[in-house]
């Protein structure tokens, strides 16, 4: 199919803008978090390309087993896209630096602080549990104080910074104040429409949360050509959120840059791609 082409075109050029710093000894931190940031966004991007040529298992014990896995495709779309915006509020968004290191350092702290919470699901794994929230200890101090010198968080009332300290990270400022930034408000800032800032990601949530709708459609799709029709509209709006990753994290590496410029074509299918993102 020629969509599959296009989209194995621009995952090509994902890959080698990401693989072209391989070796490359990172000490920067904020790079060193955007690349691995960047492989979770390849392998969503891979396997929803690997789900979309079908399901099929030869040898499962009573007979051979071969469908569209809409619902999957579906619900790591999700994921795709939130790993997208997310890399576009740390990283890719026009705001100062200052603020950038807010972003990241109070990102940085919201996973190490959830990982506090959790608790080892066997117990065998207690003491080793609490050697590793202990480790993480001294980080999370380093990175609260790196957050109580940062100007835009000493401008927040102390209710808000008590907020970004617990963990939240996801924010717009208002002043002394700060709020949640949801998905939708970080895919316009991106510069996407209207339909894939909100609309599309909603259509995708409903089947991550399993929504009386999203079950209706698959009870509906008895053939492969229904099927795969379902999750068509998926595959473009991850052509999308991969080419506008790629500009995005070509801003960052320079190495990275020089690849995109390599191949004509995977750069232009790119551009289509993010204006289609903006206009549709």
């Amino acid at each position: 199919m020629e969509e599959d082409k296009e989209y194995l075109i621009i995952l090509d050029l994902l890959f080698r803008v990401v693989d072209c710093n391989r070796g490359v000894v990172q000490l920067n931190q904020k790079l060193f978090e955007a690349e691995s940031l960047a492989r979770k966004f390849f392998c969503h991007c891979a396997s929803v390309f690997y789900l979309s040529r079908g399901t099929n298992i030869d040898d499962f014990p009573s007979t051979k087993v071969g469908f569209f896995d809409v619902a999957s495709i579906n619900v790591l779309a999700r994921a795709t896209i939130e790993s997208f915006l997310a890399f576009h509020y740390i990283f890719g968004s026009k705001v100062t630096e200052e603020e950038r290191n807010f972003r990241f350092y109070s990102w940085q702290l919201g996973g190490l602080k959830e990982r506090q919470k959790s608790l080892p699901s066997i117990q065998i794994r207690e003491q080793q549990a609490k050697k590793v929230r202990a480790n993480e200890q001294k980080r999370i101090q380093n990175y609260e104080q790196i957050l109580k010198n940062n100007k835009i968080f000493l401008k927040l009332n102390k209710k808000h910074q008590k907020r970004i300290l617990e963990g939240n990270w996801r924010n717009k400022i208002l002043g002394g104040k700060c709020e949640n930034m949801s998905w939708r408000e970080i895919a316009l800032d991106a510069e996407l429409s209207e339909l894939h800032a909100e609309h599309v990601y909603r259509y995708l949530c409903g089947y991550a949360h399993s929504s009386s709708l999203s079950i209706l459609q698959l009870s509906q799709a008895n053939t492969a050509q229904v099927q795969s029709a379902l999750f068509a509209g998926t595959v473009g709006v991850i052509k999308i959120a991969m080419s506008n990753f790629i500009f995005e994290y070509c801003k960052l590496f320079p190495n990275s840059k020089l690849e995109l410029n390599k191949n004509a074509e995977a750069k232009m299918a790119a551009e289509d791609w993010i204006r289609i993102g903006k206009e549709a």
